[in-house]
């Protein structure tokens, strides 16, 4: 599934892992390229990127002041990439871990599960000590929350 979101396919193409290619699959992607926001680069998030039965919930339970918990996860979450970015080029694993535990948090509460899941294996990549390329785990994070990111300014209207 993670491998669905990661990869960019034609709108309406539908790509499949076996778990077991994902579940293996190092954390990083080797990649030379270096990491650059890619926010402004998301025209239309996967359908999946949101789970929507969560945000119906927080939309019952929060009515309206759901927006401003919506407005609070872009600011810190742009920050918090922007953070990620730095600490990667520093070759820091173990604040991309702390920033990446952080960053599953806020997601998985806004039912950004893709984002979550990812982050989450980052983290413990790092925890573990065998994150392989820092820079190229957080580009995939970066890709992620841009997808999240475009997806819930899309359903609340915000800029």
């Amino acid at each position: 599934t993670l491998a669905r979101w990661i990869q960019r396919a034609p709108v309406g193409a539908v790509t499949t892992a076996p778990a077991t290619a994902v579940a293996a699959s190092p954390v990083a992607v080797a990649s030379p390229a270096p990491i650059a926001p890619v926010a402004a680069a998301v025209a239309t998030p996967p359908a999946d990127t949101l789970d929507t039965t969560t945000l119906v919930d927080l939309e019952d339970i929060m009515g309206d002041e759901l927006v401003t918990l919506v407005d609070a996860y872009l600011r810190d979450g742009d920050a918090r990439m922007q953070k990620l970015r730095e600490a990667a080029a520093r070759g820091d694993s173990d604040e991309v871990g702390k920033l990446a535990h952080s960053l599953k948090s806020s997601s998985a509460n806004l039912g950004a599960v893709p984002l979550s899941s990812r982050a989450r294996l980052v983290e413990e990549a790092a925890r573990r000590g065998t994150l392989v390329d820092p820079m190229d785990s957080v580009a995939v994070l970066d890709k992620l929350y841009a997808h999240a990111a475009a997806a819930l300014r899309a359903r609340y209207k915000r800029t």
